[in-house]
């Protein structure tokens, strides 16, 4: 027992990720021994407290544990690269008043298939914030070489969690049978559960946030809110999925670049540095595009590069084939709509970019 504490006191992180949670099998007279099952409550603690912190929240278990035998969890944070992902549940108001109690469980059977993906390709749930949550991939040493070595980096692992976010969450029997609830199909005949989700790499601080009553371990930082803004944007682009010029610079597999397509150049609310968003063209979602899709991709973002260019004339023309040819593809009516409402003619103060004022 006293090596369990020390190495728990020593080192909380490692301890707690290789917790053997089963219970002691040492027995005295037919009962677990006094000593065992003290040994095995602090193991519990320590994988309980990992599951509450998350890895945002590690330090702070170190830091406390190797200290004093006052707990202080206000530290100073650090300073780290990610990519940051956020996604959330669409129309889940709706879902909310008709499943009632049976809303939790719904709830968190989307979060356990979030989350075991994210784990999976080595990324970290943060936050649970109701029907949203907060994701992150930190960038290691390995990712800056990563390029060279051929292997996935931290972008890759975080949009590989996302695409098998969305397969599973198609293919779930056990949340279909949720979307087929009476109540549901009677408010929203024909629902099917879908995701919004939002892709970033940037800089953020991870540290505690609060007080010494009640902290959440979390980031701050600018790049994180942009994430968040994306997921919300994706209701406005008609996508399932928005991701930043950053997460495209960061990836190193051929296969999932190839399949991301340039959408606009934008500036979202509460950052003023324009940024090019990209979305992932799901060979599910592209059922009634004529054509093969690496064709429209390209011939689509040469129009895009038109109109950031300010040819609006030249991408006008080109995003009109592109509609003959996917007449179901929203991007595409999202940028015919901006340039008509200045009827099609560049603004006066056009830079290369609009702004996106919604949350």
């Amino acid at each position: 027992m006293v090596e369990i504490v020390k190495e728990l006191s020593d080192d909380p992180v490692s301890f707690a990720a290789k917790a053997n949670l089963k219970q002691p099998a040492n027995t005295t007279f037919g009962q677990v021994m006094e000593t065992r099952v003290v040994e095995g409550a602090l193991v519990k603690i320590a994988s309980l407290s990992k599951v509450a912190l998350g890895d945002a929240g590690m330090d702070i278990l170190s830091v406390n544990l190797k200290g004093g035998s006052e707990f202080n969890p206000m530290i100073p944070g650090k300073k780290i690269r990610a990519c940051f992902g956020f996604c959330d549940i669409r129309n889940f108001t709706d879902a909310t008043e008709c499943l009632q109690e049976d809303v939790m469980m719904f709830v968190n059977k989307i979060a356990d298939v979030v989350h075991n993906k994210v784990v999976f390709h080595q990324g970290f749930p943060n936050k649970n914030i109701g029907d949203a949550f907060l994701l992150v991939w930190k960038k290691s040493a390995a990712d800056s070489t990563q390029k060279t070595r051929g292997t996935n980096s931290f972008a890759d692992r975080a949009l590989q969690s996302f695409l098998d976010i969305i397969q599973c969450i198609e293919t779930s029997q056990t949340l279909a049978e949720y979307a087929m609830h009476s109540a549901i199909q009677k408010r929203m005949p024909g629902y099917k559960i879908h995701m919004g989700f939002g892709l970033h790499v940037g800089w953020a601080i991870e540290g505690a946030i609060g007080s010494a009553h009640k902290v959440d371990p979390s980031y701050l930082s600018p790049h994180v809110n942009v994430s968040s803004r994306l997921e919300a944007a994706t209701k406005q682009y008609g996508v399932m999925m928005l991701i930043s010029e950053t997460v495209i610079a960061e990836l190193t597999k051929s296969s999932l670049r190839h399949c991301c397509r340039k959408l606009d150049r934008i500036t979202v609310k509460g950052s003023a540095e324009p940024i090019i968003i990209y979305t992932f063209d799901m060979p599910l979602f592209q059922q009634d595009l004529k054509g093969n899709p690496s064709d429209y991709r390209a011939l689509f973002e040469n129009a895009v590069d038109n109109y950031i260019e300010g040819n609006w004339s030249s991408a006008l023309e080109k995003l009109e084939e592109c509609l003959q040819l996917w007449p179901t593809d929203k991007p595409g009516h999202v940028l015919l709509n901006f340039m008509a409402s200045h009827n099609y003619r560049i603004p006066a103060n056009w830079k290369g970019y609009r702004e996106l004022t919604e949350k």
